[in-house]
């Protein structure tokens, strides 16, 4: 994989956190539509980026902070990809053609969480699903084959294939145009509370991520679907 396709998945990676105070209200919701990065994605241990610091003489987590300054507003906050890159080497005094390995340490220890995989194959085929993300003009040949996301999502909503991002009410709007169901019919969670405030501008219900074990058995109540422990 290509440096810059493991730069924008990182980038669509980088989520905030926060609390939700969101309840589910009693009605037949016939779509789930789901952020990627810090929700659907997550990221449990770091064990490949600290390899990299200590191979560098790096403080434990000092490559996190790098990594997060770096990507700073993001792609959909005006920062290029090239921008990026750049501000990585500079920082962990690397040059261009060491790239590829840094960010493979990056993104090593990223995975679908299990709890949402335990659902989505629960509810697929019944439920229409969608993600809607924030994120560069590669991220439907990368991220998305990167962890194998079309065996449950055949509609992938982009920003930079849209001209338009979250949360912009006009981007879930179209998300739900293509689902073929009104915004009232979908569900959309995320971890930007002003991603959740901008779906539910546009009519959909929203519930913002706070983690697995407090958000997913909020999912599994409003879509009827029976709770389990969430790990």
């Amino acid at each position: 994989m290509a440096a810059f396709d493991l730069l924008r998945i990182g980038i669509a990676c980088v989520s905030c956190r926060g609390v939700a105070s969101w309840e589910c209200p009693v009605a037949t919701i016939s779509g789930l539509i789901l952020d990627v990065g810090g929700v659907l994605i997550e990221t449990p241990a770091r064990d490949h980026r600290r390899d990299w610091e200590r191979a560098r003489g790096l403080m434990p987590g000092e490559l996190d902070d790098i990594y997060l300054d770096a990507i700073g507003p993001g792609w959909e906050g005006g920062r290029s990809e090239e921008e990026i890159a750049a501000r990585l080497c500079a920082s962990c005094r690397i040059d261009l053609s060491a790239l590829p390995d840094l960010l493979e340490a990056l993104h090593a220890d990223e995975r679908v969480s299990p709890a949402w995989a335990r659902l989505l194959d629960e509810v697929v085929g019944s439920l229409s699903l969608a993600l809607l993300t924030n994120a560069g003009p590669d991220t439907r040949h990368t991220l998305i084959p990167r962890h194998g996301l079309d065996r449950w999502f055949r509609l992938v909503v982009i920003s930079a294939e849209e001209e338009i991002s979250k949360p912009d009410p006009a981007i879930y709007l179209r998300t739900c145009e293509r689902l073929g169901l009104p915004p009232s019919d979908c569900l959309f969670v995320d971890d930007r509370q002003t991603n959740v405030e901008g779906a539910r501008a546009a009519g959909l219900r929203a519930i913002r991520f706070v983690s697995g074990a407090q958000t997913i058995p909020q999912v599994r109540s409003c879509l009827g679907v029976s709770n389990f422990a969430v790990r």
